[in-house]
């Protein structure tokens, strides 16, 4: 993923040189990156347990986001006004234990 991000950054930072292709990391990179930077440390994503999982009542859940729509809608709350924070976080395009 560090280096996704990496080789992200070199093409937008290269995107305007039309005769040289943008340069990439190699994939040793983000382990050395890892060891002259030793306040960062790799932290993998765990599964979610199965009993929190099963706690998921749909109709509590609908019931919940019925409530909110209509509090929202009463208080004159657009969308652009929201913001989803959550306490575990969210990833795009990561499964399970990464």
């Amino acid at each position: 993923m560090v280096s996704n991000c990496a080789n992200s950054i070199l093409q937008k930072c290269h995107a305007k040189d039309d005769i040289n292709p943008a340069p990439t990391i190699s994939s040793a990179w983000s382990k050395r990156f890892l060891s002259r930077h030793p306040e960062f440390h790799i932290r993998k994503q765990k599964t979610i347990e199965h009993d929190r999982k099963n706690v998921h009542d749909p109709d509590l859940i609908s019931a919940l986001f019925a409530c909110y729509k209509s509090l929202c809608k009463e208080k004159g709350i657009q969308k652009e006004d929201t913001y989803n924070f959550d306490e575990t976080s969210f990833r795009v395009e990561v499964g399970k234990d990464q």
